[in-house]
């Protein structure tokens, strides 16, 4: 990974507020809904100094920050060029 991808995918997290998000959205309460057969999405930000996991299975719907998480997702997915390796 180049530094220009680095330095988009930080500036990503930090303008989403990435350290505000749950680190899991998977089931329980913080989902409205709950569709089964979906995807799971998990990012890693292995900063020493700010490290997060955050696993979101797709079928977890309606809870808060929902299209920002999701928009993030979309976004370091286009840095990253990794749907060529998930279609």
């Amino acid at each position: 990974m180049g530094a220009r991808k680095f330095a988009k995918a930080m500036q990503l997290l930090i303008d989403s507020g990435y350290l505000d998000f749950k680190d899991s959205y998977q089931s329980g309460a913080e989902c409205e809904v709950m569709e089964t057969d979906n995807p799971t999405v998990v990012i890693v930000v292995a900063d020493p100094v700010h490290p997060k996991t955050i696993t979101h299975y797709l079928g977890c719907r309606g809870f808060a920050r929902q299209e920002v998480l999701t928009e993030l997702e979309d976004n370091l997915d286009a840095v990253f060029e990794t749907r060529k390796f998930t279609d």
